[in-house]
């Protein structure tokens, strides 16, 4: 069951509380405001989101490329500084053509930046990895 399948079991669970009479009035609009609340917050941690609001201390995310020759999704990019062996042959510019120590990198071996018009427009949370069962 997904995160949003238990939310709607739940909110069922609660409409049959209220209407058995074992919830009253401001306990519902409590349980109301709660789910809206986490409903919200469920569907925004998958949802791409501007470049401008992502984290930026070495936290992966996923980006899309939007302007790209072919727009693509990246997977596990990290926005970090360049490393002693990457300045010489990789240093380059940020979105708004300024010099900058750090940038955003892809997860493969060879750490590309992308720069120029694979710069990311968009990123979200990188998804869980898959629960043992």
């Amino acid at each position: 069951m997904s995160a949003l399948e238990a939310l709607e079991h739940f909110q069922l669970l609660i409409q049959r509380g209220i209407s058995c009479g074992f919830i009253g009035s401001a306990e519902t609009e409590h349980f109301e405001k709660d789910t809206e609340t986490i409903r919200t917050a469920l569907q925004s941690a998958r949802e791409w989101m501007p470049i401008e609001s992502a984290p930026r201390d070495g936290t992966p995310v996923d980006l899309w490329l939007g302007n790209a020759e072919f727009p693509r999704r990246e997977t596990d990019c990290v926005f970090r500084e360049f490393t002693e062996s990457e300045w010489h042959t990789h240093h380059t510019e940020d979105e708004h053509g300024k010099d900058t120590d750090k940038h955003w990198f892809d997860s493969g071996f060879r750490g590309w930046p992308f720069v120029g018009d694979d710069f990311p427009t968009h990123w979200m949370k990188t998804p869980p990895a898959p629960k043992d069962e």
